[in-house]
């Protein structure tokens, strides 16, 4: 699959969100892309200039696919406490799947997502009833999650910080 990489400011998140929709009436079965993204404030020539082709070969090695790009564009700074907020957010993605014009590409797509927000959902009325758990419970995931993608980073970035890539 393509890797298409942006840098990792503000700039390079819009850009991304773009290509998502550029992207999405496009797939087919097998022909996807993945996304990549470097640290803030490097453009790939800096990266590289600055630490070494193996420095830019590890992002590019932790692209994402495409779908959880979608969904980390879907989710990014909201809460979704509330059934209407959920309803949202089906209501964004769905409307971001349709465009795929393949029926068995759309429908993994969908299958997806919609296990996604069900997984939101799981906690159901005990979190919706005290707002301040549910955002607890959503910060401890994504912290959960950000501590797994820092992890990632660091395991690929050791061998080449240490073989004196940089």
């Amino acid at each position: 699959e393509p890797v298409i990489c942006f840098d990792g400011d503000s700039a390079g998140q819009t850009a991304s969100r773009r290509a998502i929709d550029n992207a999405l009436p496009l797939l087919m079965p097998g022909r996807s892309l993945k996304f990549a993204y470097l640290p803030s404030g490097l453009d790939p020539d800096d990266l590289i200039r600055d630490r070494g082709p193996a420095a830019f070969q590890a992002a590019i090695s932790r692209a994402s696919p495409l779908v959880d790009v979608v969904w980390r564009a879907a989710i990014a700074g909201k809460t979704f406490g509330t059934p209407d907020n959920i309803a949202a957010l089906r209501t964004d993605l769905l409307g971001k799947v349709a465009a795929i014009p393949d029926a068995e590409v759309r429908r993994a797509y969908k299958d997806d997502l919609e296990d996604r927000i069900a997984r939101l959902e799981q906690a159901g009325p005990a979190r919706r009833s005290d707002p301040g758990q549910e955002r607890t419970d959503i910060l401890a995931e994504l912290a959960k999650q950000w501590v797994a993608a820092k992890l990632e980073f660091d395991e690929t970035l050791e061998p080449v910080l240490t073989s004196g890539g940089v």
